[in-house]
């Protein structure tokens, strides 16, 4: 794992600079549980908004209908 977080937090800090300069929070997903859980560890989890599935991002801020699955 260590290794795994020596690859992520440099990409973190880039997001955590980019928030910085936005109005509006920035929405990261994040799909595997150990990224998750170093994003917890190191606080970042209260600097963006975290979603666990793109659909859900894009359901959240209201960019994809709920009437997506049509029966054939």
């Amino acid at each position: 794992m260590p290794m795994y977080v020596s690859y992520v937090l440099p990409a973190v800090g880039l997001l955590a600079a980019e928030q910085r300069r936005r109005a509006e929070p920035l929405q990261v997903v994040v799909t595997e549980p150990q990224l998750r859980r170093i994003l917890e560890v190191t606080g970042y989890t209260s600097v963006f908004v975290m979603h666990m599935s793109l659909d859900d991002a894009l359901l959240e801020t209201g960019r994809l209908q709920a009437q997506r699955a049509r029966p054939l």
